[in-house]
């Protein structure tokens, strides 16, 4: 990706946003802000963390959209994965606070 507009792309790509009829425009757009409330509430807890340090942890966003489906017809999970490397470290983990930032 390597630039903002290259990450902008892939998400619009990813998430149908370019082939997408305008009537599930708007849930598409509920489901993106679900997933900054949940990358949010990450943040949150990573700015709280002052004890453990994440080393080669990852994030992992599952998304599935259906257009068939009524209601919201978009599901969407973010979790952290990957924890063979948690490690007690004095201070938090700055680098995951400053990807979430990112």
């Amino acid at each position: 990706l390597g630039s903002y507009e290259g990450l902008k792309d892939a998400f619009v790509t990813y998430f149908g946003l370019e082939v997408i009829d305008r009537s599930l425009l708007e849930s598409r757009l509920k489901t993106l802000t679900s997933i900054l409330l949940k990358l949010r509430s990450l943040q949150h807890w990573f700015r709280d963390n002052k004890k453990f340090c994440f080393h080669a942890s990852s994030l992992l966003l599952a998304y599935e959209g259906d257009p068939e489906a009524s209601g919201n017809p978009d599901m969407v999970t973010v979790k952290m994965i990957d924890f063979g490397r948690v490690r007690r470290h004095r201070g938090g983990d700055l680098g995951y606070l400053k990807g979430l930032n990112t």
